[in-house]
């Protein structure tokens, strides 16, 4: 195999393994999106208080490549522990959050948030596409 051929292969493997489920949170929208064409369709949301999984429900409309966390459309299906939640799930001010975007057997990918005393997200690990995942270890 010729050395372009090799260097061109190298190449499609690694752009093509940054890809999967890359987030990021952009503070000045306040709004979760997505970096490629994957749609929120899975996630989950862990706070301090609260843990709870999203699943995209509606077999008609696709689901969202941008969320806005503080009004999560209803065609999601809010979980805490495996069981479906009757109460609606609220991000707290003065918290920070792991978002985890998962599914299609893919890597999971990782980002935090912090909400200020206003309820507002005033800090994130992911301001942008092309970081890495978020690892707390």
């Amino acid at each position: 195999m010729n050395m372009h051929k090799l260097w061109m292969m190298s190449f499609a493997i690694i752009l093509c393994s940054c890809t999967g489920h890359d987030m990021y949170y952009d503070i000045n929208n306040q709004k979760l999106i997505s970096c490629n064409k994957k749609k929120f369709r899975m996630l989950e949301i862990s706070g301090k208080s609260d843990q709870v999984s999203l699943f995209w429900s509606d077999t008609v409309q696709e689901a969202p490549k941008v969320l806005n966390l503080n009004h999560i459309p209803k065609e999601y299906e809010i979980r805490t522990g495996g069981l479906k939640r009757n109460r609606p799930f609220l991000l707290m001010p003065n918290e920070s959050y792991l978002i985890i975007k998962s599914g299609s057997g893919e890597s999971s990918h990782r980002i935090r948030i912090w909400k200020n005393s206003k309820g507002s997200v005033c800090k994130t690990t992911h301001p942008k596409c092309g970081m890495k995942s978020f690892d707390e270890e």
